[in-house]
């Protein structure tokens, strides 16, 4: 597998790998042994839907039992009453990392999707099909996953090229089919926290990439504030007992006074200045 994918299995997923995933457009792609779990499940299912033993939601309702053409009725009726669209577009980093969890999430192999689904999910996310997505504050997850499964059956809209456009028409250009989705396919599809979690992964990101700013900040200002660059040096830290500072200093680029010409005409320039008026 090359390194410009990321693979996903039941294995547990690190932030570094979250974060390289969005800053190195990393592709997705599930592993043999996720593979091999979701045919199976897939399978076991099938031979039991076979036996015509009843399963309450999916291949019955209200103890009336469901013809086939009625089941995948049942997952186009699912996907598009769950797919509530109002309120604000998600950010499209929030989407990707939305569609790469439940990828990650159904390549433990036991939600009982087909394989062909799940293919089709990378694909999307390799091809940088991305699902348009809105949402508000009071929406949970179900709302969230059925808007991002649509395209799946050539319904909602899309971002591919860079254009916005109906999922139909991205689809007709990649020369791909509107999935007819299986028995309970629907369900592993719109349940799960991806989005919440997606959310999370997100903000810690940003706060991640604000706190290198604010450290890589902090040399500057203190010199331009004419303090004394000492206390950023490691020597001077190490004899504290602190492991916050510990946690901190080697984030922080040390500017060498002498040698900082930039810094040096700076100073002259604020030497006479009021200090607030940089807060301004």
């Amino acid at each position: 597998m090359s390194y410009n994918y990321l693979p996903l299995d039941r294995k547990q997923l690190h932030f570094d790998q979250v974060k390289n995933l969005l800053d190195f457009d990393q592709l997705v792609s599930i592993t043999f042994y996720a593979h091999e779990q979701i045919e199976n499940c897939r399978n076991y299912l099938d031979k039991k839907l076979a036996t015509d033993e009843l399963f309450e939601g999916i291949n019955v309702i209200n103890t009336v039992k469901l013809t086939p053409e009625e089941i995948t009725q049942l997952q186009y009726n699912i996907l598009t009453n769950n797919a509530v669209i109002s309120g604000d577009e998600i950010a499209k980093a929030i989407v990707k990392l939305t569609l790469m969890l439940k990828i990650k999430s159904l390549s433990y192999g036991q939600s009982g999707i087909d394989i062909e689904t799940v293919k089709r999910l990378m694909e999307m996310y390799n091809n940088n099909v991305l699902p348009i997505i809105f949402a508000t504050d009071g929406y949970d997850d179900k709302a969230i996953l059925s808007q991002l499964s649509l395209p799946l059956i050539g319904l909602g809209m899309v971002y591919f090229n860079g254009e916005k456009m109906p999922s139909a028409t991205a689809l007709k250009i990649l020369n791909w089919q509107p999935l007819q989705l299986k028995s309970k396919e629907a369900l592993a599809l719109i349940n799960g926290n991806q989005y919440t979690c997606a959310c999370g992964l997100y903000q810690l990101k940003m706060a991640e990439t604000q706190l290198q700013a604010a450290n890589n900040n902090a040399p500057q200002a203190y010199e331009v504030f004419d303090k004394m660059m000492t206390v950023f040096m490691a020597e001077a830290n190490n004899v504290v007992d602190s492991p916050q500072i510990f946690a901190e200093q080697d984030s922080i680029i040390y500017l060498p006074l002498p040698t900082n010409q930039i810094m040096v005409e700076i100073l002259e320039l604020l030497r006479s200045s009021d200090t607030f008026s940089l807060i301004k």
